[in-house]
């Protein structure tokens, strides 16, 4: 094995898995970082003056919304994510919340990418996996009131 060649075929096909679209004032950078769907994340890069803004587009708050309906669910998983990852949050009334983090130098744009795209895939997986466990305790829940139950009445 020749671990020079391995990692030239590991940037070649994870290069590629990296598409970019023009959208309006923004670019959209669909990258490799997975949602718990299986569905890549989108990642938009907008310009502010000096300041260069990497956001989810919204996508993430509207993934979580999917996933529960708990609202304080949703802040808290959000929340600890959010400070673990140094992301901001800005609230928009018709899209819901963006997710965020802004640098200056264009050579920070890599690593606010890999951050953003990191707490993405992370905090979606956590809302799903917490979804789920919580789900396991309802059957188990109703398995046990359902078998008591049936016990009482034979």
């Amino acid at each position: 094995m020749n671990c020079k060649k391995i990692i030239e075929v590991l940037k070649s096909d994870f290069g590629s898995l990296w598409h970019c679209f023009n959208r309006g004032e923004s670019l959209e950078f669909v990258t490799p970082f997975l949602y718990p769907d299986k569905k890549f994340v989108s990642i938009f890069i907008t310009t502010r003056g000096k300041r260069i803004i990497v956001s989810d587009g919204g996508q993430l708050s509207e993934f979580i919304k999917a996933a529960t309906d708990d609202e304080a669910f949703q802040t808290a998983i959000l929340g600890k994510f959010k400070d673990s990852y140094g992301v901001e949050k800005f609230p928009q009334k018709q899209r819901g919340e963006f997710y965020f983090k802004e640098c200056a130098d264009p050579k920070l744009i890599s690593s606010v990418v890999f951050d953003l795209g990191n707490f993405i895939s992370s905090a979606s997986s956590a809302a799903v996996l917490a979804v789920t466990e919580e789900e396991a305790l309802e059957r188990k829940s109703f398995r046990t009131k359902a078998g008591s139950g049936r016990k009482n009445k034979c």
